[in-house]
């Protein structure tokens, strides 16, 4: 793999020119598309490009997009925030490109603006100091207006990093779980950059329908796009790979065994090793007078070759302790990485049945740590390098662990670590991500939802929504809107009015961006109903029914119904044949 990863890169080096050490510069925005399945080593083939940043004292740094939250919702922008936070925690240990980036920052951003910001890359705050309000004067501005503010800001903000010199490589992985919410954050990006940036994507085979897909194809310049397809090794790769791994005493006769192995495993480099690593555990291939020895014949009439990665890791998984494989469970319901304090917290209650009102928060980090210390020295999981979280190694890892839940079990264990997590963690205190955990854990259980807690559930969807709209998530918003909706009831609008009002007209609004236009039209139907006397709530509910209308492309019904609902509400009664008010009714719409 080093050897086949060394040409495609010199390969990809001269396609894209970038620079033998002591050259030019990177050049400006280019593109790498890494396609292939799952174990073919499309992340270890992009870090290989690693050293043309580093060693020009420039910046590599890498985002991934988690299985577990495709379909649902994430933190806003998960996978291109987690980039960027390490791109901050990088600049704050470089005082003079530090100082250059808050310069340009402070420079080309007011203190509203670097709110707004922050607020969709939150590691931001560490770097220009502004701290994000939900009562800013920004809170006012209409959604649409706030989704291109976002964009325009994050032109500025891309144009600043990227204009210090200094190369950047920006490593996006597993790009067929990402979100249109980052596709469209990434169109920004990628029109922005200037001088030395190279965006780098690994994927696996997705259909022309696929977002990301569409999204490759859209970006301006086409011959600054590299796409490279990764395929299985073929025989002599394997043979040279088998014979590493069993030393050179064992090559003259591992030809028949990589052959088999070839053909078991299509050449796919990850299930090779983990076969070899299955063979030794099940004695077919064992030590003979300091020699490794096997007999083919039995190896191929054995039951013991597997053929899918996460079944070959679930067998290993399974030779570990009861309590590393409960906290590997823990692990994979969370996401492809959690954090300490968070694991810790889950599997005291979960696994130890410890009182944590007497333990330390270093102790629960530790706690967290010490459990699934044995599954990181098997090497399924890494350790971050703050050492404050654990991350898979692979997604296989993670799937093979999550696998252990029965599926009937799934949906009550989800609630149950939502409901612990929101117990004993401070929602309002803790980092913004916290409250994606708990209210995503919370929405994979709601259904079982008691009534007893319904009310703070929809709560935290609610808030969960704001946020993830906040940051113009709109995909994201919409899903935890419609939750909350889902967890309320009629006896609600009685009991609860603001809370169900602004579940019911913010999901009607982030309905309409994201197209699910039957919700809003249903959800709107019922606020209609519902909504109290307040001149404010009649305002709102008549701008999103007129922005529902406009939607729809029904401009005169739009118009109105927006002066009949404007004239009950002032008294003033004015002709909807005023040609110049209709007009300023268009023009606001």
């Amino acid at each position: 793999m080093a050897n086949k990863h060394s040409d495609l890169r010199e390969k990809l080096r001269q396609k894209i020119s970038l620079p033998s050490h002591g050259e030019d510069r990177l050049q400006p925005r280019k593109f790498i598309v890494i396609y292939g399945d799952s174990g073919l080593g499309k992340t270890k083939l992009a870090e290989t490009l690693r050293s043309y940043a580093v060693d020009d004292e420039g910046f590599f740094i890498r985002g991934k997009f988690d299985q577990s939250s495709y379909g649902g919702a994430n933190f806003p922008y998960s996978g291109i925030t987690n980039a960027f936070r390490e791109y901050c925690s990088l600049l704050e240990k470089r005082p003079g490109d530090r100082d250059q980036v808050v310069k340009g920052l402070n420079k080309a951003l007011d203190k509203n603006e670097g709110s707004l910001l922050c607020e969709a890359i939150p590691s931001l705050r560490n770097i220009i100091n502004y701290v994000s309000s939900h009562h800013s004067e920004d809170d006012s501005t209409s959604t649409k207006n706030r989704f291109h503010r976002l964009n325009y800001l994050m032109q500025k903000f891309i144009r600043v990093i990227s204009s210090i010199g200094d190369p950047i490589i920006l490593l996006l992985d597993d790009m067929q779980w990402s979100d249109t919410s980052s596709l469209d954050l990434l169109k920004t990006l990628a029109g922005s950059a200037k001088n030395p940036f190279l965006f780098i994507f690994t994927c696996r085979p997705v259909p022309e329908d696929h977002p990301f897909y569409q999204f490759v194809e859209s970006l301006e310049n086409r011959n600054n796009v590299t796409e490279v397809t990764l395929h299985g090794l073929d025989n002599s790769d394997v043979y040279e790979m088998v014979s590493v791994f069993l030393g050179e005493k064992a090559r003259r006769s591992s030809r028949s065994l990589s052959d088999f192995l070839c053909r078991v495993t299509n050449g796919n480099p990850l299930m090779v090793r983990q076969q070899i690593i299955s063979l030794l555990d099940n004695g077919l291939i064992s030590f003979d007078n300091d020699s490794l020895t096997w007999d083919i014949q039995k190896i191929e009439e054995s039951n013991t070759i597997l053929r899918s990665l996460t079944i070959m890791t679930s067998h290993k998984i399974k030779r570990l302790s009861e309590l590393t494989q409960r906290t590997l469970l823990i692990c994979a319901c969370i996401g492809s990485k959690i954090d300490y304090e968070v694991l810790g917290v889950l599997v005291a209650e979960l696994c130890l049945d410890s009182e944590l009102l007497e333990i330390t928060e270093t102790e629960i980090i530790s706690l967290g740590r010490n459990a699934i210390l044995p599954a990181i020295h098997d090497g399924l999981l890494s350790e971050s390098q703050d050492g404050a979280s654990v991350s898979f190694i692979h997604d296989s890892v993670q799937s093979a662990a999550y696998s252990l839940l029965p599926i009937e079990e799934q949906a009550p264990f989800h609630l149950k670590l939502g409901q612990i997590l929101h117990s004993r963690l401070n929602l309002y205190t803790s980092p913004s991500h916290i409250l994606f955990t708990v209210a995503n854990q919370l929405a994979r259980g709601y259904g079982l939802v008691e009534e007893n807690d319904r009310i703070e559930v929809a709560r935290i969807f609610l808030r969960a929504g704001d946020e993830s709209k906040s940051a113009c998530a709109f995909r994201g918003a919409h899903y935890f809107y419609a939750k909350a909706i889902d967890v309320l009831r009629s006896s609600d609008w009685l009991d609860e009015y603001d809370l169900t009002l602004n579940a019911y007209l913010n999901g009607s609004e982030v309905a309409l961006w994201t197209g699910a236009i039957q919700n809003a039209d249903e959800w709107l139907d019922i606020v209609s109903v519902r909504t109290r006397g307040s001149v404010m709530d009649q305002l709102r509910t008549t701008w999103a029914k007129v922005s529902l209308l406009t939607t729809k492309g029904q401009l005169e019904a739009a118009i109105d119904l927006g002066l009949k609902d404007l004239g009950s509400l002032t008294g003033v009664k004015i002709k909807s044949k005023n040609l110049k008010t209709r007009t300023l009714v268009v023009s606001s719409s």
